[in-house]
């Protein structure tokens, strides 16, 4: 799920570089999402739009296709400002696809060690 080739790029091959990119995903990620289901719970449309965008660009540095497209379209609900039913499927399959991501992060940071 995870692609880790751009910032293996841009590191250099550095594992210091990989390690700080990969705790900020593991620590930091899990903020952004708590935001994310606030605001989308009191329907700031504004809030939710800058957050998916937020992701969506940490997402597909990463290349996981699948947690692009869902911000992606949240992030569509959000500049129409409005949350049909299946808003909240897709707010629910981003939490879920990157706790699977979280852990496949944190065993992969693992080999780096």
């Amino acid at each position: 799920m995870i692609d880790l080739s751009y910032f293996i790029q841009l590191s250099n091959n550095k594992t210091s570089f990989l390690i700080k990119v990969m705790d900020i995903f593991i620590q930091e990620t899990p903020n952004d999402l708590l935001a994310l289901e606030k605001n989308y719970s009191v329907s700031n449309y504004k809030k939710v739009k800058e957050i998916c965008h937020k992701l969506k660009g940490l997402f597909k540095s990463y290349n996981m296709v699948e947690l692009t497209k869902y911000t992606l379209e949240l992030e569509a609900f959000a500049k129409s400002e409005n949350f049909p039913t299946e808003s909240s499927e897709l707010l629910k399959k981003i939490q879920n696809t990157y706790e699977k991501a979280r852990l496949e992060m944190i065993e992969l940071k693992s080999k780096y060690k």
